[in-house]
C-alpha cells in the first residue's frame, strides 16, 4: 500500500524541488517536473485527479480501495492568483467602438420610479417660477431612437482648396499665407527703417551689413530657423552657439549670420506699432490681433469638422511679465497665455481659438468675451460662417457645461456631452447625494417636458477611500449600458467622454514636443510661437490627410524638419557664394546637397583653389626698400578682380550686382 503525503503543484519549482511520497516501508522520490508520474501515483491510491493543476484551492482524502486498513491521504490546497474580473483585451477602446451598444451590459430599466423638480429661476412679480423636471423612467421608443442632430452626411474631410497639400510646405502655407507673411515683412522693415533712422549721423551710410531691411525670402528663412530650433530642443541655447562652426546645426550658417539672426528677431513687427497705443485702450492683444485672426480664418476654411469635437483650454509658456498672463497649477506651463480652443477628436487639429487677452481700459470691442458660455458660442458662431457644424457632438468639461448652453446647441442642431459640477442649481439633491449608492451604481435621468436632455449619475470609490459622484449632462440620444471589460461598470456615455475629451490634450503634446517658443521678453514673440506651433501641428495633419495616413502615426520631426529646411533653402540658394568664407560654404553644400568635394564657388579658379596672396592696391601704397616689413605683414587675400585679375582686399573692392557689372565692363 502507499501512502502519499505533501501537495502536489502542476507548475514545477524553480530549483527543481523533489517531494517525497512515503510508504510504511520505504519512501519513493518522485520529480514534481514530471505531472505524468505524480498524477499517476495519486490516481493509484484513488484520490481525485481533478484537484492536480486544476488552479482551485481544494482538500482531498484518499483512501486504498483495496485494502480495508488503508491510510487516509491528505493534499492541502493549491495556493493561486486572483482571478481577473475583465478581459484581458479592451472591448471599448475608440470613439466608433464606444458607439455600438452591443459593447456595453445591457441597460436595466429602475424598478422604482424617481421624479425630481428643481427651481431655475424664482417667482418674480406676476412671472411664476421657472422649473426643470427630471425622471428616470425610461421610454425606449424615445430614449434609444437616433434623432435627426447625429445623422451627418457623408462629407470629404479636406476641402478642394487643401486636397493639392502633399508636401510639408504646400501643407504649411494653408494657414499662412503669403499676404500674412508680405504683412509681418512691412511691419519689420518700418521697424527697421526706424532704427536705422535712430543711428549715429556717421554711422547711416556704413551701418554693419546684418542692419537692413528684410523680404519674403529671408523671413520664410527665419521661421524656418525658429522651427529647427524648437525640433533640436536649442531654444535655451544662446544665439551665438547655434552658428558656431564646431557645434552648431549646418542650417543656421548656411541661411543667415548670427547677428542677422538676431537682429530679426528682435526687430520683427505684427502691427503698425505707430497706430499700437490707440488700438491698445479696446484691445490688449492689439499688437498681434490682426495676424492671429487671419491664422483663426484659415484653420476654419480648410477641413470639414468631422462629427465629435472638444472644446478645452490650452496654457502656453509664458515668462514675460504681462498683466493677463495667467496661472493654473494642473497644467504643465503653470503660467503662460490662456487659449480655449475647438478641436477635432479624431485626430490632432485645431479649428478655432481664443486667447483671454483682460478686461482693456477703453471701451472693449468685439474680441473682448466676458463669461463662460459666451466664449463657446464665440467659438462655435466662428467656426459656423465657414463650416457646417449641423449633427456634430461637442465635447466638453465641467467649466463649461450648463443647461442654457445645451439648449443653445440644440437651437443650431448640435448635440453636446459634458461632466458637470455638484454644486449646479439644476441637479436635483438627491441626485448629487452618495448616501446609500453602492460602488460603481449608475442611475440616469431625463428632463420631462423634451426628454432631449439627460443627467447621468455614477458613483465611484475615491483613493482616500470615500465616494465621488461624477455626474454627466449629454444632449445626444444617450449610450444606455455599462461597460463590460474593466469591471467598474462604467457608463457608456461616460465612456464617450473619455475619449473625445483629450484631443485639446494631444495637440498641447504636439506642440510641446518641438515647440518654438523660448525665453523672450517680449510676449508678442510668445504667441507668435504659439500660431507658429499651431500651424505646424495643422499642417502636419492635413498633410497625412492627402497622404491616406492615419494622422496621429506621422512622425512629427520628421515632417517638421522637411518643413524648415524648405523655408530655408529658398534664402540659402540665393547668396553670394564668392563673399562667404570657406567653412560656410561647406555648410550650404551639406544643406542644398552637394558633395563636400564638390564646392561650387563663382569666384575664379585660382580662388576657388583657396590661392592667397597679398592686396595689390595695398601693395602699391608701400612701394620701396623702407616698407619690405609693412608689405609683409599685410595679410593674403582670395578675392580677385574679375576685370584685371588683380587680388583685391575689401578695402579697395566694391559690390556690384551682375547687371551693373556687365555695364562697368563694357
Amino acid at each position: 500500500q502507499v501512502i502519499a503525503s505533501g501537495s502536489v503543484s502542476s507548475q514545477p519549482n524553480s530549483d527543481n524541488k523533489r517531494r517525497k511520497y512515503e510508504t510504511k516501508s520505504n519512501s519513493i522520490d518522485v520529480n514534481v517536473a514530471d505531472e505524468s508520474i505524480a498524477a499517476g501515483i495519486i490516481n493509484e491510491t484513488g484520490g481525485p485527479h481533478s484537484a492536480i493543476g486544476s488552479g482551485v484551492a481544494s482538500e482531498c482524502i484518499a483512501t486504498d480501495s483495496d485494502s480495508s486498513d488503508g491510510e487516509q491521504i491528505e493534499i492541502p490546497s493549491v495556493s493561486t492568483r486572483k482571478k481577473k474580473l475583465y478581459t484581458k483585451d479592451r472591448i471599448v477602446d475608440s470613439i466608433d467602438s464606444s458607439l455600438h451598444q452591443v459593447n456595453y451590459n445591457k441597460f436595466k430599466p429602475p424598478t422604482v420610479l424617481k421624479n425630481y423638480s428643481v427651481v431655475m429661476e424664482k417667482a418674480k412679480n406676476q412671472t411664476p417660477a421657472k422649473m426643470l423636471s427630471w425622471t428616470n423612467k425610461y421610454n425606449k421608443q424615445v430614449d434609444s431612437k437616433l434623432r435627426a442632430e447625429n445623422i451627418i452626411r457623408p462629407t470629404p474631410i479636406v476641402k478642394d482648396c487643401a486636397t493639392n497639400a502633399t508636401t510639408a510646405l504646400a501643407a504649411w502655407e494653408l494657414f499662412f499665407t503669403a499676404a500674412m507673411i508680405r504683412r509681418i515683412v512691412q511691419h519689420t522693415n518700418k521697424n527697421i527703417a526706424i532704427k536705422i533712422a535712430a543711428l549715429p549721423e556717421p554711422s547711416q551710410d556704413i551701418y554693419p551689413p546684418h542692419i537692413k531691411a528684410t523680404d519674403e525670402i529671408e523671413m520664410r528663412a527665419f521661421f524656418g530657423l525658429l522651427y529647427a530650433r524648437g525640433l533640436l530642443s536649442l531654444n535655451d541655447v544662446g544665439c551665438q552657439y547655434l552658428f558656431k562652426d564646431s557645434i552648431g546645426p549646418p542650417l543656421f550658417a548656411a541661411s543667415m549670420s548670427c547677428k542677422r539672426f538676431s537682429f530679426l528677431n528682435a526687430n520683427i513687427t505684427f502691427d503698425d506699432s505707430s497706430t499700437r497705443g490707440e488700438r491698445w485702450t479696446h484691445d490688449r492683444f492689439a499688437a498681434i490681433r490682426d495676424l492671429f485672426e487671419d491664422f483663426n480664418k484659415q484653420c476654419s476654411t480648410t477641413l470639414n469638422p468631422r462629427e465629435f469635437l472638444s472644446i478645452n483650454e490650452t496654457l502656453y509658456s509664458c515668462r514675460t511679465q504681462v498683466s493677463f498672463k495667467q496661472y493654473n497649477i494642473s497644467k504643465a506651463a503653470k503660467y503662460g497665455l490662456l487659449f480655449k480652443t475647438i478641436n477635432s477628436a479624431r485626430f490632432p487639429y485645431t479649428y478655432r481659438t481664443v486667447v483671454y487677452s483682460g478686461k482693456p481700459t477703453g471701451a472693449p470691442n468685439e474680441y473682448y468675451i466676458p463669461g463662460i458660455m459666451p466664449i463657446v458660442q464665440y467659438l462655435v458662431e466662428g467656426l459656423e460662417k465657414h463650416a457646417d457644424l449641423k449633427c456634430r457632438n461637442i465635447t466638453m468639461d465641467r467649466l463649461y457645461t450648463s443647461i442654457d448652453l445645451f439648449q443653445w446647441l440644440l437651437n443650431k442642431n448640435i448635440t453636446a456631452v459634458g461632466t458637470l459640477m455638484s454644486n449646479k442649481r439644476e441637479i436635483p439633491q438627491s441626485v448629487k447625494s452618495v448616501e446609500g449608492r453602492e460602488n460603481n451604481s449608475y442611475e440616469v435621468y431625463w428632463e420631462v417636458s423634451t426628454r432631449e436632455l439627460s443627467l447621468h449619475s455614477y458613483v465611484v470609490s475615491t483613493k482616500s477611500g470615500g465616494k465621488k459622484n461624477v455626474l454627466v449632462l449629454a444632449s445626444m440620444p444617450p449610450l444606455l449600458g455599462t461597460t463590460k471589460d474593466d469591471g467598474k461598470n462604467k457608463p457608456a456615455v461616460l465612456k464617450l467622454y473619455d475619449l473625445t475629451k483629450g484631443c485639446t490634450d494631444i495637440v498641447d503634446q504636439r506642440i510641446g514636443s518641438y515647440s518654438t517658443n523660448s525665453k523672450s521678453p517680449k510676449w508678442i514673440l510668445t504667441a507668435f510661437s504659439y500660431i507658429l506651433d499651431t500651424t505646424r501641428v495643422n499642417a502636419q495633419t492635413v498633410y497625412s490627410l492627402n497622404k491616406k495616413v492615419d494622422p496621429k502615426k506621422t512622425c512629427s520631426f520628421e515632417f517638421a524638419w522637411e518643413l524648415a529646411n524648405a523655408l530655408a533653402l529658398p534664402c540659402i540658394q540665393r547668396r553670394n557664394k564668392s563673399s562667404l568664407k570657406h567653412n560656410v560654404m561647406s555648410k550650404i553644400n551639406l544643406v542644398v546637397g552637394y558633395a563636400s568635394n564638390e564646392i561650387q564657388m563663382d569666384a575664379n579658379d585660382e580662388a576657388t583653389e583657396r590661392i592667397k596672396k597679398r592686396c595689390a592696391f595695398c601693395m602699391k601704397d608701400f612701394v620701396g626698400l623702407t616698407n619690405i616689413k609693412k608689405r609683409a605683414n599685410l595679410g593674403k587675400v582670395i578675392n580677385k578682380c574679375h576685370g584685371c585679375s588683380n587680388f583685391t582686399c575689401k578695402k579697395h573692392m566694391r559690390i556690384f550686382c551682375c547687371e551693373c557689372s556687365e555695364k562697368n565692363v563694357k
